[in-house]
């Protein structure tokens, strides 16, 4: 990999720009002309991607994203020169790299599809927010002159990227919100535990972006089991497979999650000693939440993604009030379940009453 840093524009002997300058200033203009007259996002990145392909003659140019304060890095948008085309999962772990480096980079044989790469940071206040990459087809080395050119048009990108990032956290704090209001209403309107579990599992996965599953399991107190009560990828939990469960207080992540009573958040279960590995769907994050009414648990709510370091604060905050909110329908159900018991009992207490009452009288 070899890494390029910024330079300006460079003079020939008689005082005349160089070819590459002359690019490079022309580059400028353009992002000037394309940041003064677009004003959304979605048709700016389409611009300046846009124009940065046609003067690198570039096969693609993309901007990739950090996902609020987490790890993941995922790819914005996307730009082709040729219309008709269509690339894999081309850029591999380079985003990435970029990013941790802080500095422009080079990549040859970077993948089979495009085989060469260019790239750059972006940048915000001090923070790196994201990547700028550019791709050719053929094997090829970039010069200088072309670096600066990604490196003008990613300093115009990085507050782009910064003020898409803000828009998207903002959109996903009231989309939260209405969640969380929907499920709150669920809670008053039923005591249906089933319904209830369900709503919450969907309004998490439906929620937070990088869920790929979600889990509710209730905790059995006499044998410490936790058992799987309501799943995204299984419409009903049957009561014969209920109980089929590794899963207890006081093993393993949930186990420790019931024992603190708090939210863990684990970036990469393949690196963590109290995962237990299962023989179900594979997954590298993985939140779990606590059931807490109180002192007591009731459970867990659980959510995996196939990313490391999938989840972020925000993402932390709303499993935990969602988890609040279940262990609150877990509450309602068993003392429903208990009135009922009650009810039953008096019942047959008043008819054992009359039974006697009618023996006495005769």
């Amino acid at each position: 990999m070899a890494k390029e840093h910024h330079s300006p524009p460079r003079e020939n002997d008689d005082g005349t720009l160089t070819e590459g300058s002359t690019r490079q200033l022309a580059a400028v203009e353009a992002v000037a002309n394309i940041v003064a007259r677009v004003t959304d996002a979605e048709s700016l990145f389409e611009a300046l991607l846009g124009t940065l392909a046609e003067l690198l003659t570039a096969d693609v140019a993309a901007v990739f994203m950090r996902v609020d304060d987490s790890e993941e890095v995922t790819l914005r948008y996307q730009v082709l020169r040729d219309k008709k085309e269509t690339l894999a999962q081309w850029w591999g772990e380079i985003p990435r790299r970029v990013m941790e480096d802080s500095q422009p980079a080079t990549f040859t044989d970077a993948s089979p599809d495009v085989r060469a790469i260019a790239g750059v940071p972006l940048t915000f206040a001090g923070q790196i927010t994201g990547a700028l990459l550019i791709g050719h087809r053929l094997p090829r080395e970039y010069c200088q002159e072309e670096v600066n050119i990604l490196s003008v048009v990613g300093a115009q990108l990085g507050l782009v990227v910064e003020n898409v990032r803000l828009h998207e956290r903002s959109s996903r704090q009231l989309k939260g919100q209405d969640v969380l209001f929907e499920v709150n209403r669920g809670i008053a309107a039923t005591l249906a535990l089933d319904a209830l579990l369900d709503l919450i599992v969907h309004s998490a996965l439906k929620t937070i972006r990088a869920a790929g599953a979600v889990v509710v399991h209730l905790l059995d107190e006499e044998s410490g089991v936790l058992s799987p009560r309501a799943a995204s990828f299984i419409p009903r939990i049957l009561p014969s497979t209920a109980g089929k469960t590794d899963m207890r207080k006081g093993r393993g992540i949930a186990g420790e999650a019931i024992a603190r009573g708090k939210l863990i958040n684990v970036p990469d279960v393949t690196r963590e000693a109290r995962f237990k590995t299962g023989t179900g769907r594979a997954f590298r994050a993985l939140m779990v939440a606590p059931l807490m009414m109180g002192d007591q648990c009731m459970g867990t709510l659980s959510i995996d993604s196939q990313v490391p370091a999938a989840f972020s604060p925000d993402d932390e905050k709303l499993l935990s009030l969602l988890g609040s909110q279940a262990a609150v329908a877990v509450r309602n159900a068993q003392l429903f379940s208990e009135a009922q018991r009650l009810s039953g009992d008096l019942q047959k207490s008043l008819e054992e009453l009359k039974e006697a009452q009618a023996l006495l009288i005769q």
